[in-house]
């Protein structure tokens, strides 16, 4: 991104909790060092959700989603074979 430009806030609600980052790149698994940490505990969790699943990224225009994960990601239960 280009001096001088301000980047877009990006909101994250999860349960009920809400996330606000102002940086280009953020990090969503269930690794500790993740920005947004997937720490259910449950084993299903664990078996769903990589280790880094994605990666929600600003391309200079608007937020990206890249996925990381194993096995793809889903969006309302449908999977999908690409990046958004």
């Amino acid at each position: 991104m280009s001096e001088g430009k301000l980047l877009p806030p990006l909101t994250v609600w999860l349960a009920s909790a809400m996330y606000t980052f102002y940086c280009g790149e953020v990090t969503v698994g269930r690794h500790r060092d993740c920005n947004i940490w997937l720490h259910d505990g449950q084993p299903a969790v664990r078996q769903l959700v990589s280790r880094i699943h994605a990666i929600l990224r600003f391309d200079g225009t608007q937020w990206r989603v890249v996925d990381t994960s194993r096995y793809g990601r889903a969006i309302r239960y449908r999977s999908t074979g690409f990046d958004c």
